[in-house]
């Protein structure tokens, strides 16, 4: 069977992108020939060659409008224009890819729309991965509802990658979806908890720099710990996708004098060896989709803390796996911290729980064979109708 991942995509550093390529690895083993589709050139580009999966570049255009953005009726025109423009590369693509024979295509993002469009015009089934709520971590919406919702519903199977996006999406688009949670690659060696230095406080905060992963929350938190007398260090790392966020919390931190206490740096690849050095990691998001940084870091046996909201709620259960706090009270935040601190036995405790809990839950293992399931069904179903 062959499978084209549609990535809407060219950057490795997402979470959708590394467990896409994830998958894609795993899922050879279930006899499946997999084929990516990425945007531009990029690291993502680098992790397909790296692993030797083929791929293909093909631009299209998502069709989202910021969350309270007043669109014009010239903005209204170009996002027609955009669906034209999706028409057309696809359209080429297509044509490079018919001597593939193509089984189905496998949309990697809820903005993909033009992979909804290719498998139109190859004329195959295709699957829709939806990793993310959209509105509520992303403040963007679909310009054109109506039409990405009936691409969405013309899919053969919906797959949503924790049952909170498959609950507000259920409702958007009113049919079933799936839910398959992400998984990772385990590593080799034996479990170690990352033990919390009283002296130096080391935090990790991994994640897109954007107002809605809220790392502000993380550098005030840092802030009121410094006032309280400890000696922290954060390392904010990820791609900026907002540079007036980014902006902003700098200015925070010169304003706060905390330029000692944290650290900026962009995406790293390996951050198995980055958390090696950091005790913490905490992610403050609105609302994450799943949470990918979440169980890799329990896998990592660091502690994780993070905002008891979407995946994450779903991932941890507060105090036995992780601490939880409610979004964007940064005193609680601090308050989780310093508990850490303070009882260092009973968070050993919690990452190891933390850490098998992973280990028995999360594999790519597990996700690639409900992913093959999917594929199984979709094309038994379809053979059904060609008798």
């Amino acid at each position: 069977m062959k499978v084209c991942f549609f990535a809407q995509d060219s950057s490795i550093s997402t979470g959708a992108s590394r467990s896409m390529v994830n998958l894609m690895c795993e899922i050879r083993k279930h006899g499946v020939d997999p084929i990516a589709i990425v945007r531009f050139r990029g690291t993502l580009e680098e992790e397909l060659q790296k692993n030797n999966i083929r791929y293909y570049i093909c631009d299209t255009v998502s069709l989202t409008d910021g969350v309270g953005e007043n669109v014009s009726l010239s903005r209204k025109a170009a996002q027609h224009l955009k669906i034209i423009y999706n028409y057309a590369t696809t359209f080429i693509l297509s044509l490079k890819l018919r001597k593939e024979n193509i089984d189905v295509v496998h949309i990697n993002k809820v903005v993909g729309i033009g992979g909804a469009v290719l498998a139109k015009w190859l004329k195959v089934p295709y699957v829709w991965h939806i990793r993310e709520f959209l509105m509520e971590d992303y403040h963007r919406k679909f310009s054109l509802e109506k039409y990405a919702y009936k691409l969405i519903n013309q899919s053969q199977k919906v797959i949503a990658i924790s049952k909170g996006v498959q609950d507000t999406w259920e409702k958007r688009i009113q049919r079933d979806i799936v839910c398959i949670y992400n998984g990772i690659e385990l590593a080799d060696a034996d479990w170690r908890p990352h033990c919390i230095d009283p002296t130096e406080i080391r935090i990790l905060f991994a994640g897109t720099i954007m107002e809605g992963k809220r790392q502000m929350d993380a550098v005030k938190a840092v802030h009121i710990l410094t006032e309280r007398g400890y000696n922290v260090h954060l390392l904010l790392i990820g791609e900026c996708l907002s540079q007036e966020y980014q902006d902003e919390i700098r200015k925070y931190i010169a304003g706060n004098c905390l330029e000692a206490k944290v650290e900026f740096q962009v995406f790293a690849p390996d951050l198995r060896s980055i958390r090696n050095g950091y005790s913490i990691g905490v992610l403050c998001s609105e609302k994450e989709g799943f949470g990918r940084v979440t169980v890799e870091t329990m896998e990592a046996g660091l502690l994780f803390i993070g905002s008891d909201s979407g995946g994450t709620s779903e991932l941890v259960e507060d105090g036995f796996t992780g601490f939880l706090y409610p979004v964007g009270d940064v005193e609680v935040l601090a308050d989780r911290i310093e508990f850490a601190v303070k009882h260092p036995k009973e968070v050993e405790e919690i990452q190891k729980r933390a850490y098998v809990y992973v280990r028995e839950n999360f594999t790519i293992k597990r996700t690639a064979e409900k992913v093959a399931a999917v594929y199984g069904s979709i094309m038994d179903k379809n053979a059904g109708k060609n008798c």
